[in-house]
């Protein structure tokens, strides 16, 4: 049987909804398998991102019924690690946390789309920043009074917000990307030259041991202007792609000991890493929104301008 795909997307069916617990859940097992240190501290979170993509994809349509079920994978998926009941309440904090991200963004009249600079910077500034803050803080009580965590209470709540934070930055634009309409991207020999170029430095980069190949130090900081350029040349898809790649590869370097940013503590590479990953996000997705904006404006002021000539 074939799935309409535009009727798909119109509004959360029940396929949908009986699909999205099962991407849900992966998506916490991946996070525990990919970005998690030996020390348990996570580099980021993808699972709330899951969610948050969804419901700005069908603009709140069927939002409380969308996260009542990924409240149940996630309650289900952090049992291995966590009491039930404190599953449960960590488990609020996070459908909390997407759902007034959600709220916010639609109280400042920010697109779900998030196909301007200023619905981007919006949604940054809400979801990442504030919200995983308070979320942070919230979950960090919870972690600290009623499990009994002994790392002090900022110390936890600081890993929460920079966790989830990121795994909003990297994947609800990803998903956004991949699930709504784009203009069809048409590839010449110089691009997949480009492309196939940023691929194998990509993977030299991502290769190094400690940070350094043959005495010279190699950090995943040289991947920035590449991506910069993928989002000058690709528009959002490719660029969210390749900002999420690179994320989960540096993620999995530094939970399996490679240590991208040299020979430093865990804490310390952690930290790094996730200031890495952020001032990808920030120069790739940004800069990939703000060219998309000037072109769609480019073709606007064109057909402006045929209509004129026509008339």
């Amino acid at each position: 049987m074939m799935i309409d795909q535009s009727k798909f997307w119109e509004r959360p069916n029940w396929l949908f909804c009986l699909l999205l617990p099962f991407l849900h859940f992966a998506s916490i097992r991946l996070t525990y398998l990919w970005a998690v240190t030996p020390e348990n501290v996570v580099v980021f979170w993808v699972p709330n991102a899951v969610l948050l993509a969804a419901i700005l994809r069908f603009r709140g349509q069927r939002a409380l019924l969308l996260a009542a079920l990924t409240f149940t994978s996630d309650v289900l998926a952090n049992l291995h690690a966590l009491p039930l009941h404190v599953a449960l309440m960590l488990g609020i904090v996070n459908q909390g946390e997407v759902l007034l991200t959600f709220w916010l963004l639609m109280r400042s009249g920010a697109s779900p789309r998030l196909h301007r600079i200023q619905d981007f910077l919006k949604f940054s500034l809400t979801g990442p920043v504030l919200v995983s803050m308070a979320a942070g803080m919230t979950a960090a009580a919870v972690l600290h009074h009623v499990a009994g965590f002994k790392a002090p209470y900022f110390t936890l709540a600081r890993l929460w917000w920079f966790s989830d934070g990121l795994g909003m930055f990297i994947f609800t634009p990803l998903l956004l990307a991949f699930t709504l309409r784009q203009p069809r991207l048409r590839l010449a020999r110089i691009d997949i030259a480009i492309l196939g170029g940023a691929l194998l430095m990509t993977a030299a980069v991502l290769s190094a041991q400690g940070g350094v190949i043959d005495g010279v130090s190699v950090t995943p900081t040289l991947l920035l202007p590449v991506v910069a350029l993928i989002a000058l040349r690709y528009g959002a898809r490719l660029t969210t792609l390749f900002v999420a790649v690179v994320s989960m590869a540096t993620a999995l370097m530094m939970t399996s000991g490679m240590k991208p940013f040299g020979d430093v503590p865990v804490h310390l590479g952690v930290v790094r890493t996730q200031e890495f990953i952020l001032t990808l996000c920030m120069i790739g997705i940004g800069f990939a929104v703000l060219i998309n904006e000037v072109r769609a404006r480019e073709r606007e002021l064109e057909e402006r301008v045929r209509e004129r000539t026509r008339e």
